[in-house]
């Protein structure tokens, strides 16, 4: 039988394969190359204009912490290349390097007088911008204070005017109006650019009504899913049905895939590591699959974990788990939650079209339909265990590559 491409939930609906994650990737290059052009037009002013315009306090000091800062956006540079660490964590790691090193700066420079504040402003603002709202209200929390903390040791040491006070918290002010404005916008001009499609797994839909738009995938009839399923089987032995579907297969290492992937759902979904993490070995795991098709199909497998959790409000994060079997070598992911146990009566029909419209916090989501279909279309097999400890286990068995 045939039936139309689900879209998960609007919350958790993916967005363009690779948008999310690599917009996000983007923000930070941007950033790190503000961050290599600000300490040399830094070093121009310092050296060029007499008397210097910043800097002029503490010469030392913010020669020391220019050329520091340089350096530091040249690794970072690096680490955006690498794609490690994650994006949560550049982002939190280069917001305290700018907090610290604008502070000295400032400090250096008489100040609040010298208007380096406005350097911690971009930086806020690029990061509330590939971050979960409640991350980017702590930057600039953190950014604010900083400021307050840098303009009472300057005046408390150079017996300043208090005035410097003032300035300091029109500037703490204004980060966080340009945080609480950058993320809602960021979002909704992601969401304009990158409406959501899936551009490999479903057709153009330019001139066809909604409908006649949507892709379908080839379902199996109930018949051809009551064969067991053995985690050392092929997809053959499975019972699953040759692929239906035209597939663009590809070697992926599933492991780096993973990491975008799971990077890009985060930000999706304004979630983190509390809700969804990633373990992976420290080898490489190459499979040979459809990318779009992959995407696809873990995006349903993670949204339905989630909204399993959140339904049943389970505490501890759902988790995506790669790794080979030791027996076979054959490599496997699957995605593993806390929510209550799936009935045994209703395990055994999980992926039965007929049984496809229970949306109570036991039974079995929509998504799970087309993540069987994909996984099938690409020779692979998706089984359901019940989790050791309650919960569910939905591993996809790769053929070997």
């Amino acid at each position: 039988m045939k039936l139309p491409l689900i879209e998960p939930a609007a919350s958790l609906a993916p967005p363009a394969r690779g948008s999310g994650a690599g917009l996000a990737w983007r923000v930070l290059t941007v950033a790190n190359l503000l961050r290599l052009l600000a300490p040399l037009l830094l070093a121009a002013l310092f050296t060029a204009m007499t008397p210097a315009p910043v800097g002029r306090a503490h010469p030392d000091l913010f020669a020391g912490a220019t050329v520091a800062y340089f350096l530091r956006a040249l690794i970072s540079f690096g680490d955006v290349r690498r794609r490690w660490p994650n994006i949560p964590l550049q982002a939190l790691t280069g917001v305290c390097v700018d907090v610290l090193v604008i502070s000295l700066l400032a400090y250096a420079s008489g100040g609040m007088s010298s208007g380096l504040a406005a350097l911690l402003v971009l930086s806020i603002g690029a990061a509330s911008s590939i971050v979960r709202q409640g991350l980017a209200l702590l930057f600039a929390t953190i950014a604010t204070l900083a400021l307050l903390v840098e303009q009472g040791f300057t005046m408390f040491v150079a017996s300043e005017a208090s005035g410097g006070f003032v300035t300091a918290a029109i500037a703490g002010v204004l980060i966080f109006v340009v945080t609480l404005g950058v993320g809602p916008l960021a979002r909704r001009l992601w969401e304009a650019e990158y409406p959501m499609r899936r551009s490999d797994v479903e057709a153009t839909g330019v001139g066809r009504s909604p409908q006649e738009a949507m892709p379908v995938v080839e379902l199996p009839g109930p018949a051809e899913l009551v064969a067991p399923s053995r985690p050392d089987a092929s997809p053959a032995e499975d019972g699953s049905p040759a692929p239906h579907a035209r597939t663009r297969p590809e070697r992926i290492e599933l492991t780096a895939w993973s990491k975008e992937f799971v990077t890009e759902f985060w930000l999706a979904n304004e979630i983190d590591s509390l809700t969804l993490r990633l373990s992976s070995p420290g080898r490489d795991v190459l499979v040979q699959f459809d990318p779009a098709n992959l995407h696809q199909l873990l995006w349903n497998l993670c949204a339905s974990a989630v909204e399993r959790c959140r339904d049943a409000g389970t505490l501890g994060p759902s988790e995506i788990r790669i790794d080979r079997h030791a027996a076979t070598q054959r490599p496997f992911l699957e995605v593993l939650d806390r929510a209550p146990r799936i009935a045994a009566f209703k395990a055994a029909r999980i992926f039965e079209p007929t049984f496809s419209g229970n949306k109570d916090a036991e039974g079995p989501r929509r998504e799970l339909l087309v993540a069987r279909a994909l996984a099938q279309n690409n020779a692979a097999v998706l089984i359901y265990e019940p989790r050791t400890g309650g919960g569910a286990i939905l591993r996809l068995e790769f053929t070997e590559t």
